[in-house]
């Protein structure tokens, strides 16, 4: 899921993620989705939805990834905490990449102790010089 700056509304954010998950498994995130879009206060919705989703994630039996890129735009709060109580309520088979500039506001010291953290920093990513081969001509 590529992100951009509209994506900072916390619903609009938790809507299309839950419709990226339902790629996973028709019907997946239906009732995710429904107690989004009902009434009552956006956080609790939020939440509850996300519980809900983690309920319906760990009866998959096959491992899924979902990916957010250019998760640097994001910058509401409520999105960063939704996240986080994700991330700590995911399933084994569940995976999440997520692609930034920058560090993502959630517990990463956290997941690093439980090991549930794998980075790719630039310098993991960066090109390295190799020693060009010497070639010597025989005559």
């Amino acid at each position: 899921m590529s992100l951009d700056e509209k994506d900072n509304d916390p619903v609009r954010f938790w809507t299309y993620v839950l419709a990226a998950l339902e790629t996973v498994q028709l019907g997946l995130t239906q009732p995710s989705l429904a107690i989004l879009a009902s009434h009552g206060e956006e956080n609790e919705r939020i939440e509850l939805a996300l519980a809900v989703l983690c309920n319906s994630l760990a009866e998959q039996p096959l491992p899924f990834v979902l990916v957010l890129d250019d998760y640097h735009v994001i910058q509401t709060p409520q999105v960063h905490a939704a996240l986080a109580f994700l991330l700590d309520h995911l399933t084994p088979q569940a995976h999440l990449f997520i692609a930034s500039r920058a560090d993502p506001p959630v517990p990463l010291a956290q997941l690093r102790a439980r090991g549930q953290l794998v980075e790719l920093r630039a310098a993991d990513l960066r090109l390295r010089r190799t020693k060009q081969p010497r070639f010597s001509m025989r005559s």
